[in-house]
């Protein structure tokens, strides 16, 4: 064969296996790729390129990451292959970190939704609400820049000086306040105790009224008719003796006046049968009343001292609470955010204080008595490259005497572990086979 024949025969090898080469490169993830893009307010922990994972199986990759409403936004392309497509509805995606101590080699955790149909057609937008970026913690200290902490550092300035100039005064005045306190309690407890009488008391003075009231018309006639007689008395002297002899209906009238007076008589006597016992009552009331009218005024001096001093820190109370209102937002949008992760972390303060506690003498070669060696070793599962493509079920089964617990509930060191549902920690954590990136 020629030369020349057989360069031309080399080089249709050549060109034939590079178009090979590259047709296996872009058909190595599981075929056809499909384009789908969602918009989300925060993607920092994303880089083009990063694997798409469904089941723990790779399923796509991310593509492009450009800036969108103004900076304030992100938008992805997210390349799907043929075998997780298409996504049918109730899809989830959640970006996530590598590994329990890796925070760059993230990746995208496709959850298949059970519905039927198209979630999103090949090249439209995957809902913002159903692609899930976890917090990372840069983002959370990101809240206290620089102008946040130059404005606590003065809250705190300025509250210490207030707290600082009124701290003699309010230091007596708290004190004395629990004696008057209890003694008020005291008055409480009595008067609850008594409600029934008090509710009896009430109920007669109100019939007592009532009588009275339903009275008025005849105590009015008696009025009415006495002063009848006395002005016949003053300007007829010489018809007294006739004056005297309309007595008797004057009189006729007094005795219906109280004969109707009876019931409100029999009615004030009940009134005052029935005041017996809250009188007592009142008495038993006095000495601690007494006790606790004379601790409000010792407290008295103390507490205008105290107003005084108020008045006086009032300019720094005044910048202060300006400082707070102008910070209030953000540090009740913190606090909100961070509510139900302190609740999450609180049960792991046993382990926290352990660690404060044995921190010192980790790296010691001594126990306070005699010099000893310390060996912590440990078997590092191998990971042969980027992604690890076995599951934690599958490294538990090839690696006899290996633990798995993700996340370690609280308690688990010490054999006594303390599941916290409302934060994800079930039984579940210990059971490799269940961890969500084999699913």
């Amino acid at each position: 064969m020629p030369r020349t024949t057989r360069r031309r025969v080399i080089l249709g090898i050549e060109v034939l296996v590079a178009v090979v080469v590259i047709g296996v490169i872009a058909t190595g993830s599981g075929g056809g790729s499909h384009h789908v893009y969602v918009t989300v307010p925060d993607a920092t922990a994303a880089v083009s390129g990063q694997m798409i994972r469904a089941s723990g199986v790779p399923a796509g990759s991310i593509g492009s990451i450009t800036p969108a409403e103004h900076g304030h936004a992100a938008r992805m392309e997210l390349n799907i292959d043929d075998s997780a497509w298409p996504l049918p509805s109730g899809t989830s995606m959640t970006l996530k970190w590598g590994g329990t101590a890796s925070y760059s080699n993230g990746y995208v955790d496709l959850q298949r939704g059970a519905g039927g149909g198209e979630m999103v057609a090949d090249g439209g937008d995957f809902p913002a609400g159903d692609f899930h970026v976890s917090t990372q913690f840069d983002s959370a200290m990101s809240a206290f820049d620089k102008p946040t902490r130059q404005s606590l550092r003065k809250v705190i300035d300025l509250g210490g000086v207030a707290f600082a100039t009124a701290r003699p005064s309010l230091a007596k005045a708290l004190a004395q306040a629990p004696a008057a306190l209890r003694q008020t309690t005291f008055v409480m407890n009595d008067l609850g105790e008594n409600s029934a009488t008090i509710h009896a008391l009430v109920q007669a003075t109100g019939a007592v009224v009532h009588a009275v009231n339903a009275a008025n018309p005849t105590a009015a006639d008696l009025v009415s008719n006495t002063a009848t007689t006395l002005t016949a008395l003053a300007d007829e002297a010489t018809n007294v003796q006739s004056t005297i002899s309309t007595a008797p209906g004057t009189l006729a009238t007094l005795r219906r006046t109280l004969v109707a007076a009876d019931p409100t008589l029999s009615l004030a006597s009940d009134v005052i049968n029935q005041l017996g016992p809250g009188v007592e009552q009142a008495r038993l009331i006095a000495a601690p009343l007494d006790t606790v009218l004379g601790t409000v005024r010792s407290v008295g001096p103390v507490a205008v001292k105290t107003l005084r001093t108020a008045r006086a820190a009032a300019p720094d109370l005044s910048s202060l609470l300006s400082h707070v209102q102008s910070i209030s937002p953000l540090v009740q949008s913190v606090a909100a955010q961070a509510a139900p992760t302190i609740g999450c972390i609180r049960p792991y303060t046993p382990e926290i204080m352990a660690l404060g506690s044995s921190w010192a003498d980790f790296s010691s070669f001594r126990d306070g008595h005699d010099p000893f060696l310390r060996m912590t070793p440990k078997v590092l599962v191998p990971a042969p490259e980027n992604a690890q493509l076995a599951t934690p079920a599958q490294l538990v089964a090839t690696n006899p005497g290996l633990k798995y617990s993700f996340p370690v509930p609280p308690g688990y060191i010490a054999g006594q572990p303390w599941y916290q549902p409302q934060c994800g920690i079930t039984p579940d954590v210990l059971n490799a086979s269940k961890d969500p990136a084999g699913s």
